[in-house]
């Protein structure tokens, strides 16, 4: 479904959450589906969570916003991702290989809009209780996102970035501190140093603690049957 449609109510008074984003809920055809399938798409914007580095700026010397600061320096080691999770009526990973038209944008020819007044029929048809059985979905689509290899690798290569990159500045002033004279010129070398640490902590906190935001959230009825027949057959009329 095309995001901004009563769906999203639906969807929103099932899961609870109040930044959802997108949402979408639409029948496709699909030659390979002989039997109807319901699928779950969540797709997720990870990023570091800057809530966990501020912190560590408390008394910082780094402008005046704190926050828009960390995150210029966190997005140049760990760049704000994004992944998208299929799931199948039973909460199992789908592989879009399995049906190759499962990602593409919503066809205003050829798909079939979805609204709340269908969520009586998709719970007939596929026998389940939507609220429990999205809640599922939400549920094992945050776990899979934060067990994503990709996504394991790039806040692994972030933090080992940053770390570095902290490591050769400090490496740097102690460089100058070796060889300056001046105690005041000392004195803000010594700070630099500090602030060096402090900015490390906030941004290692931040990156380790990266989370997924919901963008795009909702459902696909794949299926060779159009939707009259398929939920005149579950007892509803479409």
């Amino acid at each position: 479904m095309r995001p901004g449609e009563p769906f999203f109510d639906a969807i929103e008074d099932l899961t609870r959450d109040d930044d959802l984003g997108q949402t979408f809920g639409f029948w496709r055809r699909d030659h390979r589906s002989r039997e109807p399938v319901l699928v779950a798409g969540l797709t997720f914007r990870v990023e570091a969570d800057i809530d966990r580095g501020v912190p560590f700026l408390a008394n910082a010397d780094v402008g005046p916003d704190h926050r828009e600061a960390l995150q210029r320096t966190v997005d140049g080691f760990f760049p704000p991702q994004a992944t998208t999770v299929w799931l199948d009526r039973d909460g199992s990973e789908v592989d879009e290989t399995q049906f190759p038209r499962l990602a593409q944008p919503f066809n205003h020819r050829s798909d079939y809009s979805l609204g709340s007044q269908h969520i009586a029929h998709l719970e007939r048809l596929f026998k389940l209780e939507c609220k429990a059985w999205w809640t599922l979905q939400a549920d094992v689509a945050h776990e899979l996102v934060a067990e994503q290899t990709r996504l394991v690798e790039a806040r692994a290569r972030g933090l080992a970035n940053a770390q570095t990159a902290y490591e050769y500045a400090r490496y740097q002033q102690h460089l100058r501190l070796r060889v300056e004279q001046n105690s005041t010129q000392r004195r803000r070398i010594e700070d630099e140093l500090a602030m060096l640490d402090k900015l490390e902590s906030a941004v290692v906190h931040a990156i380790k603690h990266a989370v997924p935001t919901p963008e795009a959230v909702g459902v696909i009825l794949l299926a060779w049957e159009l939707p009259a027949r398929l939920f005149a057959a579950g007892g509803h009329d479409a």
